[in-house]
């Protein structure tokens, strides 16, 4: 009998970097432990020759884990290349969206019968905590791929995505037949995380500065589109671009509107002295946490100077 392999399964409605395939993942978990071992008694530490380095190559069994990229719903056959607008009928709706699917499969721990198979997917199925831990790692493992998706394309509309993202999340088993193709034996649907209650005035912000930006009224600044994208960096660990991209965010706040305002000034200065640490390092934990006051400072004057538009 083929082993099986759990693996959890995200499902999206737009394409997210990488084509479809088989991605060799050497787990997190092992490349710490390799890179952290001597050799010392018992230890195995991971050593990737030569050949392993070829994208799409397989390791040896119990050696990598394996993402799992496939879309479903595409026309069959391909459409020819139309050289001018065709008029549409008032009956011809959108076409169908592919969806395209992502899973991390569990290669390196292969599970040789269904019934050992299904009494992990129960235990997953009762601990909430083993279902987020699923649910984090695929999430790390995606990005990781989109990233260097990202990089290879050179395309800066590829980006990582989040929990919310997906439509669908599944951790199930499966034969390797079956993981490859986006199919399962049993598979559990995983709920959405509970969202926070939001007041009203937190709802109707978004809804107004969409108005405000379409109509010209309150354009959105620059500096303010860069202090956004700080937080997509400190999400996934990436303290050293955040410090760099905050402390110029927080100069063209700065330069669009704060003026002599204090609180600028000095995120300015915080951000800068963090931003030449980072030049040389990582940041530590407590510097995350001036830099996230920093940023907070000047999203509070941008959010004044909202306020102030709409009195």
């Amino acid at each position: 009998m083929a082993p099986f392999f759990l693996f959890v399964q995200f499902e999206f409605t737009h394409a997210v970097g990488p084509g479809a395939g088989r991605y060799v993942v050497v787990p997190e978990r092992r490349l710490s432990r390799a890179l952290a071992s001597t050799g010392g008694p018992g230890e195995e530490p991971l050593v990737i020759g030569e050949r392993d380095r070829v994208t799409g190559t397989v390791l040896d069994a119990g050696a990598a884990d394996v993402l799992v990229m496939a879309v479903q719903g595409v026309p069959q056959g391909r459409r020819r290349l139309r050289r001018k607008a065709r008029l549409l009928e008032p009956e011809d709706g959108p076409d169908d969206v592919p969806i395209q699917l992502a899973a991390y499969v569990e290669a390196s721990a292969p599970i040789p019968g269904d019934r050992e198979a299904r009494e992990r997917l129960e235990e997953i199925a009762q601990m909430n905590d083993l279902q987020h831990r699923w649910v984090d790692e695929g999430m790390s493992v995606l990005n990781r791929a989109i990233r260097g998706h990202r990089a290879g394309s050179g395309d800066p509309y590829v980006v990582e995505v989040a929990r919310r993202d997906a439509r669908k999340v599944r951790i199930g088993f499966g034969t390797s037949a079956q993981v490859a193709e986006g199919a399962w034996t049993e598979a559990l649907d995983i709920p959405s995380p509970p969202g926070r209650r939001t007041s009203r005035a937190s709802t109707l912000a978004p809804a107004e500065a969409v108005a405000d930006a379409l109509t010209g009224r309150l354009p959105v600044l620059e500096g303010e589109d860069l202090l956004v994208r700080v937080f997509l960096d400190l999400d996934h660990g990436r303290t050293q671009a955040a410090a760099l991209q905050a402390e110029a965010g927080l100069r063209l706040v700065h330069a669009e509107v704060g003026g002599e305002d204090d609180r600028v000034r000095d995120a300015v200065k915080t951000a800068r002295e963090l931003a030449e640490i980072a030049v040389a390092r990582p940041l530590e934990a407590t510097e995350v946490e001036r830099l996230v006051g920093a940023i907070a400072a000047g999203t509070r004057v941008l959010e004044t100077r909202r306020h102030a538009f709409h009195r």
